[in-house]
C-alpha cells in the first residue's frame, strides 16, 4: 500500500461546514514498517461498492503512517504492545478521515460505554483493522437506513481457523466448510469467521451481548468465489446480509442490516 489517500465516498453531500485538517502524516512512520509484511492495497472504492445501495465513505490509514501522539491525550491507547497501539491508532484516524469526507469536519472516534467505537450524533460506522491497514465505513444516519458491519482478517488465519471450526460454526455451517472445492475449506473457515464478526458488528446494540459464534448461523453457496454473499439462519435479524471478498493478503467482511423505514 502506498498510503491511505483520500477516503472514498459512496454519493453522500456534505454538510458545507468547514474541514478541519487531517492529522499531519510523520516523515517515519511508528512503528518502523515491517519490511517483510506483504503490501495490502484495500481499495477503498471497491469496498464502498460492497454496502450499495446505502450511500457510505470509506477510508484507508495504514498501519505505522501516524504516530500515536497526533491523538488527543483522551483516546491514545497506553499499556498494550507497540504493534497493537499502531494499529488503534491507525483505526482512529481512519475514522477521522472517513467523517471528515462526510460531514466536511473530522471527529474523533471515542468508546461508548459498550467498548464499541462511540460515534458523533447523526452518522453510524464500522472500524477494522490488521497488522497492515485499518479501515472504516461512515454514513449519515438520514442517508443510510442500515446499520454497518466491517472486518478484516489476514489469509494466514484460515489454518487455525479451520482447526477450530467447530468452535464457530454450527453443524449445517460445517457441511458447508465441507462442501467447498477442494482445497477450500480453510478459507471457507475464515470467510465464516469473518462474516460472524462483522455481523455482530451491525447487530443491534441490545442483541449484541447475547450473540455468540456457535449460537449463530449464516447460510451461503459453498461453491461461490471469490466474492461469496451469506444471509442469516440462526440467531440474527433475517434481513442481514454479509458480503465477503478477497485483497492479496486478507478476507474483508461487509455487513449491513436495513433498518425499517421511518413513518
Amino acid at each position: 500500500m502506498t498510503g491511505p489517500g483520500p477516503a472514498h465516498r459512496g454519493g453522500t453531500p456534505r454538510d458545507g461546514t468547514a474541514a478541519r485538517p487531517d492529522p499531519a502524516p510523520l516523515s517515519r512512520p511508528w512503528p518502523p514498517a515491517d519490511p517483510a509484511a506483504p503490501s495490502d492495497p484495500w481499495d477503498p472504492a471497491r469496498l464502498a461498492a460492497l454496502y450499495a445501495p446505502f450511500p457510505v465513505v470509506v477510508a484507508v490509514v495504514r498501519v505505522g503512517e501516524h504516530h500515536p501522539g497526533e491523538l488527543p491525550p483522551a483516546l491514545r491507547l497506553s499499556g498494550a504492545a507497540d504493534r497493537r497501539v499502531a494499529e488503534y491508532t491507525a483505526g482512529r484516524v481512519a475514522a477521522y478521515r472517513a467523517l471528515e469526507e462526510l460531514t466536511g469536519r473530522g471527529h474523533w472516534v471515542g468508546r461508548a460505554a459498550s467498548g464499541a467505537p462511540g460515534w458523533p450524533p447523526g452518522t453510524r460506522g464500522s472500524l477494522t483493522h490488521s497488522p497492515t491497514a485499518a479501515v472504516c465505513v461512515a454514513a449519515l444516519t438520514d442517508g443510510c437506513r442500515a446499520r454497518l458491519g466491517l472486518d478484516a482478517e489476514p489469509l494466514s488465519s484460515a489454518p487455525g481457523l479451520h482447526r477450530a471450526r467447530h468452535l464457530i460454526a454450527r453443524p449445517p455451517e460445517l457441511a458447508r466448510i465441507a462442501a467447498a472445492p477442494a482445497g477450500g475449506a480453510e478459507r471457507a473457515a475464515l470467510r465464516l469467521f469473518s462474516a460472524k464478526e462483522a455481523a455482530y458488528k451491525a447487530a443491534p446494540a441490545a442483541l449484541q451481548p447475547r450473540l455468540t459464534f456457535r449460537g449463530t448461523a449464516l447460510a451461503w453457496d459453498p461453491a461461490a468465489g471469490p466474492t461469496v454473499r451469506f444471509h442469516a439462519s440462526e440467531g440474527l435479524p433475517p434481513a442481514l446480509r454479509v458480503t465477503t471478498v478477497h485483497t492479496p493478503g486478507h478476507v474483508l467482511s461487509a455487513a449491513l442490516l436495513p433498518l425499517p423505514d421511518r413513518s
